[in-house]
């Protein structure tokens, strides 16, 4: 305003809710965003105040069923019951989610998407049977209560077709050792969760194998067989077109009891076809993320540590976390530390703990540890046997100190048995691997080890008599072994010509691996008595090997091959301290395979053949 004199003016404030109070027939009400609030269990939306185009509310929340009760129901019935958003006990919500998400895992088994109905056909399901004004939990709650059937869902509300899935092929859980381990499966291509996932407390995923996840769900055996063949080179691949029909052949040939799922493929493949398949040629990484398991790390309490396909990856890197969730289950006197005599508690072979909700086995043992033992938990029960054995070892040389000093000083052939070993090691190694053996031998060969106090002292009492007689026959037979292992190595010296370098090689690395420090402890006392004879099998070896030198040089080759396939697990297995009886079984078959190939005369303990040697191999615990 313009004037030709100066004026004071004075601007009021105004509130915008005296406009909206006094103005109401003129203002001008908006409603957007309307959604559901699970917290509150009702439709709410933001409602905009407008005069003549001054915004005098901007955006205030209400409850949009009073505004608009039949989009309210709407949103109700879609985002609340549809969707699941909705948070109530009602028990017909509870079943009807329940019997959604077992059709739901249906057809992630089978990889489908047609047995569910469509959200449209849920969605006309609640809105034919609610009444008009429940559009909120509380008028839905009253109105279930006067009608508690009305809303529950059956399976023909639910499926557009009917279809079996086969309980076996599709487990919805995996049994490792007794304890039931759940399996989820979600149909998501492209994504890292699509297939299987098995859940695996970390204190059981060192007794995971290979094996056991190359079966743990049959049902995609067959399609991932296909996919192998289609991974194959193409000069291989166009030998098994069309490729259904050849993995219908072979796939009832396959089997779990049978091991490892690619050296079944490769062996039916070569019965059918004589094409010889290496391992190496198969492309298993590059499969389908369905067609191979996931495995989901969780901790105590179901916390997600890690998740991955990769077994001996998981397993390395959780290997720390392995140890201490059970030391976390271990009590006070499953912890203790420096004992010289038996803990006053007993130790049970298994004890049950929880993880994540899933029963776990633990198995507590007594651990060496020189002069001394500890008791501690461990997750495999073969590891803790063979532990357990070796503690109660240390217990019975810290219990008969007396008679340990008797017979390091008086044990037959002693000096000469240091003698020979002398070259290989220390003598105080060869004595303390032989007084060991002699107390295994004595009080725990053939017979239940002792797991409480009583036990071990009834062991003691009844035994030690015996103790100095079976500990002379062991030390006789040691000085054999070490005589007879003498007596090849003379033989092995000397220049030899250049076509016997590759058998001369394989008899050096034979005879390493089977005397050296600490052999008498490694080798199983039924074995320790056999290696007179293996070292019989070599002299003839030597004696007849110039004959048939082509022969030699591809059974040597043969050997190599299962060698290092052996030596390769045994490591895996030593690095993650476990202890297989199958694997140890499987080494000295090894040797019996070299008495029936290089020294029939000998003779094997029973009849060996490399077919028999795959059938052991498939009852290792595979962890590479």
């Amino acid at each position: 305003m313009e004037t030709s004199k100066l004026y004071a003016r004075v601007a009021a404030r105004i509130d915008p809710a005296w406009i909206e109070e006094y103005a109401a027939p003129f203002v001008k009400r908006q409603y957007f965003d309307p959604h559901f609030e699970r917290n509150q269990g009702r439709v709410m939306a933001n409602e905009q105040v407008s005069l003549y185009g001054l915004v005098i509310v901007a955006k205030r929340r209400m409850d949009y069923g009073h505004v608009n009760p039949e989009d309210a129901r709407e949103i109700f019935i879609r985002s609340g019951l549809v969707e699941g958003e909705l948070r109530t006990k009602q028990a017909f919500f509870r079943k009807n989610k329940a019997l959604i998400e077992s059709l739901e895992t249906q057809e992630a088994k089978l990889r489908t998407r047609d047995i569910l109905v469509d959200d449209e056909t849920v969605f006309a399901f609640y809105h034919a049977r609610l009444p008009d004004h429940v559009r909120n939990l509380k008028s839905l709650e009253h109105f279930v209560k006067t009608s508690p059937e009305a809303l529950l869902m059956t399976r023909e509300d639910l499926v557009q077709q009917d279809v079996n899935v086969d309980a076996a092929a599709f487990p919805d859980s995996f049994g490792l050792n007794g304890v039931a381990l759940p399996i989820d499966y979600k149909f998501d291509p492209g994504q890292a969760s699509d297939g299987a996932t098995l859940k695996v407390p970390v204190g059981l995923l060192r007794q995971l194998s290979l094996d056991d996840l190359g079966w743990a769900v049959p049902g995609f055996i067959k399609e991932r067989c296909e996919a192998l063949l289609r991974g194959l080179p193409k000069a291989l691949r166009r030998r098994f077109v069309p490729i259904p029909q050849f993995v219908e052949r072979v796939y009832p040939n396959l089997s779990k009891d049978k091991g490892d799922l690619l050296e079944q493929l490769s062996l039916q493949i070569k019965r059918e076809t004589l094409i010889d398949i290496p391992l190496n040629e198969w492309n298993a990484e590059k499969l389908d993320s369905h067609l191979t398991l996931n495995l989901e790390v969780v901790d105590e309490r179901g916390k997600i540590l890690g998740v991955g396909k990769n077994l001996a990856q998981l397993q390395a890197q959780f290997s720390d976390l392995v140890e201490e969730s059970f030391a976390k289950f271990g009590t006070k006197q499953h912890e203790q530390e420096g004992l010289s005599a038996w803990p006053d508690q007993d130790i049970p072979e298994r004890q049950e703990i929880k993880q994540a909700g899933i029963k776990v086995t633990a198995f507590p043992a007594l651990v060496s540890q020189g002069d001394s033992v500890s008791l501690k938990m461990f997750d495999d029960l073969n590891t803790a046997l063979d532990t357990h054995r070796k503690g109660v070892v240390t217990l019975l040389k810290l219990t008969l100190s007396k008679d340990m000093r008797y017979m390091q000083k008086n044990l037959p052939h002693l000096k000469e048995s240091m003698l020979i070993f002398s070259p290989l090691g220390q003598k105080e190694t060869l004595l303390e691997d032989l007084l060991n053996a002699v107390l295994e031998k004595v009080f725990l060969e053939g017979r239940a080890l002792p797991r409480t106090r009583t036990e071990f002292e009834s062991c003691v009492s009844t035994h030690k008599p015996r103790l100095i007689s079976v500990a002379n026959e062991m030390a006789e037979q040691l000085y054999r072994v070490l005589s007879s292992y003498q007596g090849v190595a003379k033989k092995m010296k000397g220049t030899i010509p250049l076509p016997w370098t590759r058998v001369y090689g394989d008899i050096k690395v034979q005879l390493e691996q089977l005397i050296y420090p600490g052999f008498i402890g490694n080798t199983p006392l039924f074995w320790l008595g056999q290696l007179p004879r293996y070292f019989k099998g070599i002299e003839v070896r030597l004696e007849r090997f110039q004959n048939h030198l082509n022969k030699e040089n591809a059974a040597v080759s043969e050997l190599e091959a299962l060698w290092l396939k052996y030596t390769q697990q045994r490591k895996a297995h030593e690095d993650k301290a476990l202890y297989d009886p199958e694997l140890v079984k499987y080494r000295w078959m090894l040797e019996e395979y070299r008495i029936s190939l290089f020294a029939q005369s000998v003779g094997t303990l029973e009849p060996i053949s490399e077919k028999r040697l795959a059938k052991q191999w498939s009852e290792v615990k595979k962890l590479v």
